[in-house]
């Protein structure tokens, strides 16, 4: 998979910055509820399976603002999606924070 993930991280990173392109507020959410639907089932699957590349990009911090515009959609499957992937986050980062045992070092 070594060999894949530079692809995969700058197709990660162009497809959040084009989404921020798109997604500038909530009413853009609600406009483009499949975007919103795909990207965070995308970054979803990016947690799930590839975290290490996720963490990686330069995009993070836009991913993450995005997830903040979401806030309040009211279409069903891109909330779902877009819930789901905080979620997943959250998990993941408690998971790995348990596995440190000193967190000053």
């Amino acid at each position: 998979m070594r060999e894949y993930e530079d692809i995969l991280l700058k197709s990660f990173d162009f497809i959040c910055k084009q989404s921020a392109t798109f997604l500038t507020d909530l009413a853009a959410f609600t406009n483009y509820p499949d975007l919103v639907y795909d990207l965070f089932g995308m970054c979803l699957r990016y947690l799930r399976y590839s975290k290490h590349i996720l963490f990686r990009s330069q995009n993070l911090e836009i991913l993450l603002t995005l997830w903040m515009r979401g806030i309040g959609l009211e279409h069903k499957e891109a909330v779902s999606t877009h819930s789901s992937f905080f979620i997943e986050l959250v998990k993941s980062l408690k998971r790995d924070l348990s596995k440190v045992s000193d967190l000053q070092n």
